[in-house]
């Protein structure tokens, strides 16, 4: 994705953060804490910077990511 700038947020990360709303840091022997993200890099604030711009949480798009990742079928 790309405004004004280009974020090296990875899929992974991202898609955590839809599933969670968390993305912090994390160090060694903090993997299994819910809010480190799976790189262990702080990236809270881009994956919120990026879903604003999605429209929020609740937008169609995010909305339907969530309901798959929580293994329901998304919503027409």
């Amino acid at each position: 994705m790309q405004v004004n700038c280009r974020w090296g947020l990875g899929k992974e990360d991202f898609l955590y953060y839809i599933a969670t709303g968390h993305a912090q840091m994390g160090r060694k022997g903090q993997r299994d804490d819910p809010r480190a993200s799976p790189s262990m890099t702080r990236q809270e604030p881009y994956a919120g910077a990026i879903v604003a711009l999605l429209g929020g949480m609740e937008s169609p798009e995010i909305r339907a990511v969530r309901e798959v990742q929580q293994g329901r079928p998304p919503r027409p």
